[in-house]
């Protein structure tokens, strides 16, 4: 049983809140009662008492301030909401009116979603066995609706490297994705970057096709009355997506259909997708359009059939591998100008410390020293040493500090392994170290 706070004397919270008016009033009585006495002491009960009710003004004042900038800033906070929100609706209303693919190829059509998946694309490379990234998020986003758990692949490198997945696309009777239906869907499976198999199939929907939907794929009710289902050819469809990623042009939109033919035929399945609108999105950010066929033209690659579900496939797998030379193309980049700051740095380092001896020694630390540890380390770089988090057959010295609460050893045990092996790596106390700084120093000066 947890035991139950005992609640204090009434006078003892009264006077924890109210303490200042307290002094307030001793301070007056202590100077009004000795009036007729010596006038000093009521001089100092009054200002004292003055003083200290200003003081108490003054903390009224700022904590009286501080609530109205908190409940501006909350203010301002909503009204920037309010404002996206306002936007989001307004796109979205205009996406509905115009004469769009119900595949949502324009730009006008882009989702939040696919933005907010834009923004967790992230370069990540390794040079000189130091990872760089932009700083962005590379972890995977995963969300899981009802019978389709999808995960989507956001780091670029990853998505570069894939060689073999499947291209996803449908069109539909409308841009409702909750009550809409497919009229078309088509899978194409990719290996090591080639087409080696092509799926594609007319869909009964069960319902009227939309005739803004019917201008742009021109699939008319007639078309699809003879064929098979969704939920008929589901399992068909789930075979050909398992086991690899699924490439699309904003591809959620393709998997909420996909999941609606697999929900009515009892299906369950997990898969990882690429989204290509928010991959080029990260690698052209000066794109004024990313729809497919913007995209397409902006890039000068060869189109397929627009708004029909193979010809959008084909034209998608094309965008897709286009956007993967790019990305290595932009990594490539990044590392060849890293190694030139690199280099351009070990330069202007050696030529300001060519006179010190410790000019490009490698120290690794370990250990609780007098001072924080980034200070410490710092001292290396005034005499143009290098400092290391690991011990390595690099490693010219390892400096050792008070290692008598330090649980992890490792550094300790590798060093002796590389003295008995006859490394030249030294092991030196904080005390040693600063004597060879200060030593260097004097002959840098």
């Amino acid at each position: 049983m947890s035991k139950q706070k005992k609640s204090s004397p009434a006078w003892k919270r009264v006077l924890k809140r109210h303490w200042k008016l307290f002094f307030v009033v001793f301070f007056l009585l202590g100077g009004l009662g000795n009036i007729g006495n010596e006038i000093a002491p009521v001089i100092l009960g009054c200002v004292l008492a003055v003083a200290f009710l200003c003081w108490w003004a003054i903390l009224l004042w700022r904590k009286r301030r501080e609530e109205i900038e908190a409940a501006e800033k909350k203010k301002r906070a909503d009204e920037e909401r309010r404002l996206r929100l306002a936007s989001i609706r307004e796109r979205t209303n205009s996406s509905m009116e115009s004469s769009i693919s119900p595949s949502r190829r324009s730009d006008t059509e882009i989702t939040e979603r696919s933005e907010a998946d834009a923004s967790a694309f992230s370069f990540q490379i390794e040079f000189d066995g130091i990872k760089f990234d932009d700083g962005e998020n590379t972890s995977n986003h995963s969300f899981k609706k009802d019978v389709l758990q999808k995960t989507a692949i956001n780091n670029g490198k990853a998505i570069a490297q894939t060689t073999d997945y499947v291209v996803l696309d449908v069109e539909t009777t409308g841009i409702d994705r909750k009550n809409d239906r497919m009229v078309e869907i088509a899978i194409l499976e990719i290996s090591n970057g080639n087409i080696v198999d092509q799926y594609q199939t007319l869909v009964n929907p069960g319902i009227p096709i939309s005739p803004g939907a019917y201008q742009v794929h021109g699939i008319s009710d007639a078309d699809v009355a003879s064929a098979p289902k969704a939920e008929h050819i589901a399992a068909e469809i789930a075979d050909r997506l398992r086991g690899k990623p699924v490439v699309g042009h904003s591809v959620t939109f393709d998997l909420d259909f996909v999941e609606e033919a697999f929900r009515d035929a009892g299906i369950t399945e997990k898969l990882s997708y690429i989204d290509t609108l928010s991959f080029s999105r990260k690698l052209f950010p000066t794109f004024p359009k990313y729809g497919l066929q913007e995209l397409l033209s902006l890039l000068n690659i060869e189109k397929g059939e627009a708004h029909r579900a193979l010809g959008d496939a084909i034209s998608t797998y094309r965008l897709f591998e286009r956007c993967k030379d790019e990305w290595n193309r932009q990594a490539a980049e990044t590392a060849r100008l890293m190694r030139i700051q690199k280099e351009q740095e070990t330069l202007e380092r050696r030529t300001k410390y060519a006179n010190s001896p410790l000019l490009d020694c490698v120290f690794v630390f370990t250990g609780n020293f007098s001072m924080p540890r980034g200070e410490i380390e710092g001292t290396a770089s005034t005499v143009g040493a290098l400092v290391r988090t690991a011990v390595s057959g690099k490693t010219d010295y390892l400096v050792v500090g008070d290692t008598s609460d330090i649980p992890d050893r490792r550094k300790l045990v590798k060093a002796e392994e590389i003295i008995k092996k006859g490394g030249k790596l030294q092991k030196i106390t904080e005390a040693e170290y600063f004597a060879m700084i200060e030593k260097a120093r004097i002959s840098c000066a």
